[in-house]
């Protein structure tokens, strides 16, 4: 008897275990599911329908428009945005992949710095508005806070954790998402100047002459060669002066590589820049191109202002 109330208890216990079993994989499958991993961040947001971007944080904003089918900078003038890093700022969000989401209220969100720059500046994150032809919002999203995992990318750095991960605000639902750091997701800026055209800004090639005209016309000085190839030649020379080569030739290769940081306000008046005593070059090239480049120092900025024509 005894034997067969044990076995009628292993019976049992048998039992419960297969329950207690495949519930527990029941409610573990759930709460992955629940997670959100895997999903989609930024649902329902066509990019060809995308005309403005308004990036917003605590320092302050910029916002991105086409314009006569160009990407402009609107705190710049209208100056020529950065198409490249417009085109992967919308692609890394399009593409955005949840890691798993995270159960908070509006109230906890300054945990994750992800409270919208634009309501209050502290604990707040990186405001991203992507917008319409009639400046209605389509979507947008806070970044927030960024934090390290040793899995994925990092899972074999000798350095230990990267911020790799990151909380972002889409819907009122908050998500840990995975960056790498070619993302446009990982640092991006609400700067107007990290959003300007600045690649092939200027580039004079094949250059015949450059005539300097400084403040003291006594400085001023013209160079010049007959045909390419040729060394630069100092024009109406004083008795002992003689060009030195190497600097005349680099003069003529000055511009071929320039480059700026950052595009001043046409509002701005010309003796606020130091323009007012600015140095003048006229450079002409050999293809019959025309360049006046006026350039000034104020304080440590240098600031340059050219007219081509040709």
């Amino acid at each position: 008897m005894k034997n067969k109330n044990l076995l009628i208890a292993v019976i049992v216990l048998g039992v419960l275990g297969a329950i207690a079993f495949f519930t527990s994989n029941s409610q573990s499958n759930q709460a992955i599911n629940q997670s959100g991993i895997g999903k989609e961040v930024v649902t329902k947001l066509d990019p060809s329908k995308i005309s403005k971007i308004t990036i917003t944080d605590k320092d302050g904003s910029v916002s991105l428009e086409m314009k006569d089918e160009k990407w402009t900078v609107t705190e710049r003038d209208g100056f020529i945005a950065n198409f490249d890093n417009i085109q992967k700022l919308v692609s890394s969000a399009v593409t955005l992949k949840s890691l798993r989401q995270v159960s908070a209220s509006k109230k906890q969100h300054g945990r994750f710095e992800l409270v919208d720059p634009t309501v209050e500046k502290e604990k707040s994150g990186t405001k991203v508005e992507f917008k319409g032809a009639e400046n209605n919002v389509m979507k947008s999203l806070v970044l927030g806070k960024k934090n390290g995992s040793q899995s994925g990318a990092n899972a074999r750095s000798p350095y230990g954790s990267s911020d790799n991960q990151r909380f972002v605000l889409v819907n009122g639902k908050i998500s840990v998402i995975e960056i790498d750091f070619s993302s446009a997701l990982n640092d991006i800026e609400a700067s107007a100047s990290e959003w300007l055209q600045k690649d092939d800004f200027l580039k004079i090639e094949k250059i015949k002459s450059v005539s300097i005209s400084q403040p003291n016309a006594a400085d001023s000085w013209t160079i010049n060669r007959e045909k390419e190839g040729d060394d630069m030649s100092l024009l109406d020379a004083k008795e002992g002066e003689k060009l030195d080569s190497s600097k005349g030739n680099s003069a003529g290769r000055v511009f071929g590589f320039t480059n700026f940081d950052d595009v001043a306000s046409k509002s701005v008046k010309p003796e606020d820049l130091g323009m007012d005593k600015a140095v003048t070059a006229n450079i002409e090239t050999f293809e019959g191109y025309k360049y006046t480049v006026k350039m000034s120092k104020k304080d440590e900025d240098h600031y340059m202002t050219v007219i081509g024509s040709g």
